[in-house]
């Protein structure tokens, strides 16, 4: 399989996962779950981004105001051989509709898709894991 391909059939498997897990949040919270209003698009800003193409494969990252976020690193290994494929692994953040953080750790390779939810409070005095990253270098 190319690896155009590859690359094609995993992000309509993470647009999949995504839109599926979006379109469930009413039967989690019930009907008359007190949700509150999302901020609109206009006061979301963009904190921090990184989209960066390496030897064999690429790297990106970013940080929005309202507490999304996310990192995804694919790599092609044996690249130009019959046993060529794409390993993608990374992760997605966002906050839900009960104020609770949810974050998606996820890797697909030859062996299929994994991805682990954990979910936690979202605190005033959190450090954003870019932050966090700038601090220990």
């Amino acid at each position: 399989m190319s690896k155009v391909r590859s690359l094609h059939l995993l992000t309509v498997l993470f647009l999949t996962i995504v839109t599926f897990s979006i379109s469930n949040c009413a039967s989690i919270f019930g009907e008359d779950a007190d949700v509150p209003e999302a901020p609109s698009l206009s006061e979301v800003r963009v904190l921090y981004s990184e989209n960066t193409k390496t030897e064999n494969g690429y790297k990106f990252v970013y940080e929005l105001s309202d507490g999304q976020g996310r990192e995804e690193i694919g790599t092609i290994h044996n690249p130009g051989t019959d046993q060529e494929y794409l390993e993608v692994v990374g992760y997605y953040r966002y906050t839900g509709p009960d104020q609770f953080t949810y974050r998606v750790n996820y890797k697909s390779g030859p062996e299929g898709y994994e991805a682990m939810t954990s979910r936690y409070k979202t605190g005033r005095n959190r450090i954003s894991p870019v932050a966090l990253k700038s601090l220990v270098g």
